[in-house]
């Protein structure tokens, strides 16, 4: 962050050591990876991000059905594969 926007940077510096003692280390750090892998080195995009965190409902697991009447089995799928490869000019 420091090396994109200077030394303006170092008002986001100290807008994130604000940030990590209202939030956890793990949000703050979560939505901190967010924005660098966006290139989102703004004090709001850091605080829109951990609000998202802590409004979004956790993510339900569930387990994918392996056979049902309209699933065609896996093999089926591999030979529809060999025959378009033979099927190449």
């Amino acid at each position: 962050m420091l090396q994109n926007r200077g030394i303006e940077g170092v008002r986001v510096l100290m807008g994130l050591l604000s940030l990590a003692n209202q939030h956890s280390r793990q949000i703050v750090e979560h939505a901190c990876q967010i924005a660098q892998g966006h290139g989102a080195y703004h004090l709001r995009c850091l605080r829109q991000l951990i609000d998202h965190q802590n409004s979004a409902p956790a993510q339900q697991g569930f387990e994918f059905i392996q056979q049902h009447p309209i699933i065609r089995d896996l093999g089926d799928y591999g030979q529809f594969v060999r025959q378009a490869i033979t099927q190449l000019p």
